[in-house]
This record gives structure tokens, sequence and C-alpha cells, in this order.
């Protein structure tokens, strides 16, 4: 479980296909990443297509625009990275 914790999030790490390919797909949209950076940064409250598309990806939970967050403590170590921050 350690090495999962330590390693999980790395792009050479026992989840890097997946996560290159969710980082792929955010890409995509200039607009959706965007989103995503202002979730990273702790404000919740994204654009209701943006919700839609980033929770049915499954980077992202939560019942409504206003309360997303990432999906796990992986995915936010990934992205913070990846996203420039």
């Amino acid at each position: 479980m350690e090495h999962l914790e330590s390693e999980g999030s790395r792009d050479d790490g026992p989840f890097g296909d997946l996560l290159r390919r969710l980082l792929s797909g955010v890409h995509t949209s200039p607009e959706l990443a965007t989103s995503l950076r202002t979730l990273l940064s702790g404000t919740p409250r994204l654009p209701l297509d943006h919700f839609y598309r980033l929770r049915s990806s499954g980077i992202i939970t939560g019942e409504s625009a206003d309360a997303a967050r990432l999906r796990c403590h992986l995915y936010q170590d990934y992205f913070t990275r990846h996203l420039n921050f």
C-alpha cells in the first residue's frame, strides 16, 4: 500500500497510463483545463457542463457543480503537478 501511495501519481507509476489518458482528455478543451485548475485551487464552483464532463470522466465527484471535488488524492497530486501549479 505504501508503494501505491508514494508511486501512484507518477507518470511511470502503476496508474500512469490511466492518468495520462485522463490528462489528455482534459487538454482537449482549454476551458475544461481551466475549470479543473479552479477546482484544484480550492474553488468548487464549476460551470455545469464542465462539472458533468469531468464527473463523467471519473476525475471529480460530487452531487452538484458547487460541491465538486477531485475523486481521490492520487488525482489531486497528479493534476496539480501537470496543470502548472
